[in-house]
């Protein structure tokens, strides 16, 4: 013991004398803990482990730490120091691999002592994937999760509007490993409203919120236009719409579906619908549909697409001979888009309906009618028709003649195709002195007017309407105009084919 360290003497005596000895005796203690590392720590990754421990023992004390087993070497990372009675180890920066048992022996000459602790390096969680706000559709369900890092076990709550929210028939709570999840089996709208996901260890804690809305259903922020163009060119139906997505677009032309060819292209981006026609033709002209359409509903918008004619025209007044005192009639057929303007000048010099003269424009003919030519009637008639698209005009002349006039075809009969069952109208003018007769044939048989065919003729026209066409009436059709200077004759074919 240590009470047992002194000096002590022997001594020997006898009847002669005394003689003595003397020795010391030294009592060494060995080591021992006073104060002891704690049983076990949990540290935070990223701080310093402190680890201190009171030794009492004869000096000189040694002290060694270890970490599960292997002798610690004092470093960068590994801080020790013993001042005779305090024993301290400073592990820097502790990552997850500084997780282990530590020892601290302490040795003199006497023995030695130890004590250990387990220390447990946690990461504390963060999100790799936070809540995202969610659209829904009322009765529908609708999931909202996030994914954690982090040193596990986690403590997972979930709130509503900070009223923290437990499983039950409405809601659905998972926790599995790194994944969070909150199910809303049923919503209606008492589940709108923000939502928070709050995740523990034992070092930290992290949250994240989102919310829950109504999808917003489709509408346009900006409708497609009516268009009005020329053939040729392109045009591009476009709008704005807003909604929560996914929003999908269809376009339909009057009844059908529009589909992306080499000449229609269809895009729906940055909430924009866009039709583009690059070469426009007749046959694109109708009415645009765009509908849009999500999960809460659909919207519609619809546009016409003029394709615009530029006045023109299609059929010009033929130049004349006449006798003074007979009528003429100068006529042009035009076509384009309305409105049509039409004005007819004379040498230059704009005309307008008189006694003497007779502007008529219907179903897109232009006429000019002088029921008895005189001599100051001799001139070159200019015909103009136009709209906001275009112009066009003719140039016929009239020539007044002191003389009769043989017959002249200005517009000749035409080859033509019949559907069987309906009816064809053959139509053809001539120039020259009246009176003028005209006979008609098929196949050079002359056709007399009754119920199959109808011959009309007036002044320097004439027509044929065949009615009830069958295949009977297939062949070749020949006009013959005669006065008393000649005649003049025309033919046509006449196809008939089924329906």
């Amino acid at each position: 013991k240590i009470s047992d360290a002194g000096g002590y003497t022997c001594q020997v005596s006898n009847d002669v004398g005394t003689v003595a000895c003397s020795a010391e005796l030294f009592v060494k203690e060995p080591p021992s803990f006073v104060q002891k590392l704690n049983t076990s720590t949990t540290l935070k990754k990223g701080i310093t482990a402190h680890f201190e421990c009171i030794i009492t023992g004869t000096p000189k004390i040694k002290v060694i730490w270890y970490k599960s087993g292997h002798e610690i070497i004092a470093s960068d990372k590994y801080m020790m120091s013993f001042d005779g009675s305090v024993a301290i180890l400073e592990i820097i920066d502790v990552i997850l691999d500084d997780s282990a048992c530590y020892i601290c022996e302490a040795r003199n000459e006497a023995g030695s002592d130890s004590c250990s602790t387990e220390l447990d390096v946690k990461e504390p969680p963060s999100f790799r994937r936070k809540l995202q706000s969610a659209e829904i559709v009322k009765t529908s369900g609708v999931t909202l999760d996030c994914e954690v890092v982090g040193t596990g076990p986690f403590e997972v709550t979930w709130y509503k509007d900070n009223k923290q929210i437990f499983r039950s028939k409405k809601y659905k709570i998972i926790a599995d490993d790194s994944l969070a999840s909150l199910c809303i089996l049923t919503s209606d709208t008492y589940d709108l409203g923000d939502y928070t996901c709050t995740v523990k260890n034992d070092v930290g804690s992290c949250s994240c919120s989102s919310q829950v809305s109504f999808k917003e259903p489709p509408g346009f922020i900006k409708k497609i236009d009516n268009i009005t163009t020329l053939s040729g060119d392109s045009v591009v139906f476009q709008c704005l719409v807003r909604g929560s997505t996914p929003i999908h677009a269809t376009w339909m032309k009057d009844k059908d579906d529009v589909k992306e060819d080499g000449n229609i292209k269809l895009s729906f981006e940055n909430n924009i619908a866009t039709l583009q026609v690059n070469t426009v033709g007749k046959n694109h002209a109708g009415k645009y549909t765009c509908h849009i359409k999500n999960d809460a509903g659909t919207e519609r918008c619809f546009a016409t697409l003029l394709v615009a004619e530029p006045a023109k025209i299609t059929e010009q007044a033929q130049s004349l001979s006449v006798t003074a005192g007979n009528p003429v009639n100068l006529e042009c057929t035009v076509a384009g888009t309305p409105e049509l303007k039409v004005k007819c000048f004379k040498d230059g010099d704009e005309m307008v309906t008189s006694r003497k003269h007779k502007l008529i424009f219907e179903n897109n003919v232009l006429s000019l009618k002088i029921p008895s030519v005189s001599n100051d009637d001799t001139a070159e008639y200019t015909f103009e028709v136009k709209n906001e698209f275009g112009t066009s005009i003719c140039k016929a002349s009239v020539t007044v003649l002191d003389q009769i006039i043989p017959p002249l075809f200005t517009r000749k009969l035409r080859d033509l195709d019949a559907v069987l069952g309906s009816f064809v109208h053959m139509e053809c003018k001539v120039s020259g002195s009246l009176p003028m007769s005209f006979t008609w044939y098929k196949d050079f048989k002359i056709i007399t007017s009754g119920e199959k065919y109808q011959v009309l003729c007036q002044d320097n026209s004439t027509t044929l309407q065949v009615n009830d066409v069958d295949f009977s009436d297939h062949g070749t059709y020949i006009s013959k105009a005669t006065n008393s200077m000649g005649s003049d004759e025309c033919s046509g074919i006449l196809k008939v084919t089924e329906p």
